[in-house]
């Protein structure tokens, strides 16, 4: 057991102890989502997205070998193509691992981190219920199944995939009753028991070592 360092998340935590050898990627059109998941220099976000919308709004047809059909979707629009941009960078970067060779057998653990982000801005835009984020929905469904077979075969099924998905009933974010309920739940792991320590530290949360 290795003490976590609190400016530390766990791509760089993981990679320090393996010596750098852990392959992190961290990927999101929120650059600030991105730098959160990642180790230094691992993440994707910011000028690359910027440089992905620009691509794709230039030929479309880019999108095609990934299944992400502008069918429905606008990349004339920045809400539209910011969702396709982002699923595509996660496509992309499939690819790239797909090409790298002997890192899935090396000994050390792999991170891999892929925030969707875009989808609360089509929401806003058109509605919870509307045709384009039923069509964006799919999209990124398709895209988790595509990533979590890609994932499980390049591990040999030896590789944890868990899907993480956070819907705020408000734009403003969550209600105070929905975070008590979270620290209540996370009380006996948390290196404070303060609520007001649980909510001013968020969106990170600081458990407590392990004994």
């Amino acid at each position: 057991m290795q003490t976590m360092f609190s400016g530390d998340n766990v791509a760089t935590h993981m990679s320090k102890i393996f010596d750098g050898r852990c392959q992190t990627r961290s990927i999101s059109a929120d650059q600030q989502a991105a730098l959160a998941g990642s180790a230094e220099g691992s993440f994707s976000g910011g000028d690359q997205f910027t440089d992905t919308v620009k691509m794709i709004r230039g030929d479309s047809s880019v999108l095609v070998p990934y299944g992400l059909e502008t069918k429905g979707l606008d990349v004339g629009t920045d809400e539209d193509v910011a969702l396709l941009a982002e699923l595509f960078m996660i496509h992309q970067t499939m690819e790239q691992l797909k090409e790298l060779k002997n890192y899935a057998n090396d000994g050390a653990p792999d991170i891999y981190i892929f925030t969707i982000s875009t989808i609360r801005a089509l929401e806003l835009k058109y509605g919870v219920g509307s045709e384009k984020v039923l069509v964006a929905t799919k999209l990124v469904q398709s895209t988790i199944q595509k990533v979590t077979k890609d994932l499980v075969g390049l591990y040999d099924g030896k590789i944890l995939v868990q899907a993480l998905v956070l819907e705020w009933n408000f734009p403003e974010g969550p209600s105070s009753e929905s975070l008590a309920e979270a620290h209540d739940l996370l009380k006996p792991h948390l290196a404070s028991p303060s609520f007001e320590d649980f909510k001013s530290d968020l969106p990170q949360v600081n458990l407590k070592p392990v004994s």
